[in-house]
């Protein structure tokens, strides 16, 4: 090889470039010129320029190619849009709404804050209950320390009881009360009428065999009746609660109306029930409660009105006495009769609604006349000179507070039938010597 036939080589890339025809043109092609050429008549070429200007060098891009629509006639239907209902539509790459977001977190967050809220709530629910109930029972305990032993429930009930001198067939004569209290004697609950028992119990304390000694539903009953009937018709003390009050508080707390007074005669009344059966706490209630017209206990109350014994009551007596105690001076039979009689009629309807008797043994009852067959108050003493000479021949032998209290039974030899024969015996035989003056015999 020569100087002068000396040549290039070949550039690779040209040789892997097809050649050109001498006429092809390049339709739809923009020619870019990058070089030192920026002058606006390079910017301004063609495509049809055969040849780059030297020093520059050509790049093409694709012109994308102008489509004109056809022509819609005017009245012609707008074009159906056709779906492929078999492609799925495509969610991967749909874009996400912020709002949507937070939206979505605000329930989740509102919903564990509440969550937690409760839960803290039951907490301090549940240690707030222990706390309560621990101090309840340590005030319990104290309080319960401070009152009166229920051992002691027997021997501090009312310490009075009448003394009757009797005859030798068992006739009264004469009783001799306490001028402080009245009448009572003591009975076992043996020999005290079950429609007594019953009725009192419908009255005063209708789940007395089943409480504790308190019965929160017992004063809703209370408030219920008292509200329905205008008066009081049932206590809200159950039987326990009387009798703690009755008997081992003093007189002065008796008359409190304190919530104190209540809650001790509370505590008393669940150690009453804790101590005692529960018919040991009803005998004691029946032989302590006042019934009026100075008889305390149902024995006296018998006596005092139907000159009969307590277990000899019937449906109409045992209804009309067990009334009394809630209100003696009210329903009093003998200055209140209108008022007994109504006070009798609640009576046996709470003993039907608890099933002790039914409808129409308490329509009988209620038709009974037992207003009319009360005992007349003012009691005649019989052998009046001889039961005066019994009672100074007791006071003799004994104080005159032991009379009035020990509930002394005296029987005597005289017969009362003989001796109202020989007494007017001696009236005729006086009013036979008048003429002589006679105007005294024995």
């Amino acid at each position: 090889m020569t100087d002068n036939n000396w040549e290039l080589p070949p550039d690779p890339k040209e040789a892997n470039t097809p050649p050109k025809k001498a006429d092809q043109t390049l339709p739809g092609w923009i020619r870019e010129i990058r070089g030192d050429a920026g002058d606006a008549a390079s910017a301004g070429k063609t495509p049809d320029d055969k040849a780059p200007i030297d020093g520059e060098v050509a790049r093409y891009a694709p012109r994308p190619a102008k489509i004109t629509p056809p022509a819609t006639p005017r009245n012609a239907a707008p074009p159906t849009k056709i779906t492929n209902p078999a492609t799925p539509r495509p969610t991967h790459y749909a874009a996400k709404n912020p709002k949507q977001k937070t939206q979505n977190k605000k329930p989740i967050l509102c919903g564990k804050f509440i969550l937690r809220a409760i839960i803290v709530l039951l907490v301090l629910g549940i240690f707030g209950a222990l706390l309560t109930l621990v101090g309840s029972l340590l005030g319990y305990q104290y309080l319960a320390s401070q009152l009166p032993a229920p051992d002691e429930l027997r021997s501090r009930q009312f310490n009075f009881r009448t003394t009757t001198i009797y005859d030798r067939n068992g006739d009264i004569l004469w009783e001799i009360n306490d001028p402080n209290f009245g009448r009572r004697t003591d009975v076992p609950l043996t020999q005290i009428a079950p429609d007594l028992r019953h009725a009192t119990i419908a009255t005063e304390d209708r789940f007395f065999y089943t409480n504790v000694g308190v019965d929160p539903l017992a004063v809703a009953r209370a408030v219920y009746y008292n509200v329905t009937e205008g008066s009081i018709v049932s206590g809200a003390s159950t039987i326990t609660q009387q009798l703690a009050r009755n008997v081992l508080l003093s007189p002065e707390e008796r008359a409190q109306q304190s919530l104190l007074r209540k809650v001790k005669e509370a505590v008393l009344a669940v150690e009453l029930t804790r101590n005692y059966s529960k018919n040991e706490i009803l005998e004691i209630y029946l032989n302590q409660i006042y019934y009026g017209n100075l008889a305390y206990g149902i024995e006296a109350a018998s006596q005092t009105y139907f000159g009969k014994s307590a277990s000899q009551l019937t449906l109409a007596e045992a209804s009309l006495l067990a009334g009394l105690p809630q209100s003696p001076a009210i329903y009093d039979p003998y200055n209140n009769p209108e008022g007994a009689k109504a006070r009798q009629e609640v009576v046996l309807r709470l003993m039907t609604e608890d099933g002790y008797i039914t409808p129409q043994e308490a329509k009988a009852a209620a038709a009974e006349p037992v207003i009319e067959t009360l005992k007349d108050l003012s009691m005649t003493m019989a052998a009046p000179h001889f039961v005066n000479y019994v009672r100074a021949e007791l006071e003799k032998i004994y104080p005159a507070d032991l009379i009035y209290q020990a509930g002394l039974r005296i029987q005597t030899t005289l017969d009362r039938r003989l001796q109202a024969i020989a007494e007017e015996e001696v009236r005729e035989q006086v009013r036979a010597l008048a003429d002589k003056n006679v105007t005294n015999g024995a």
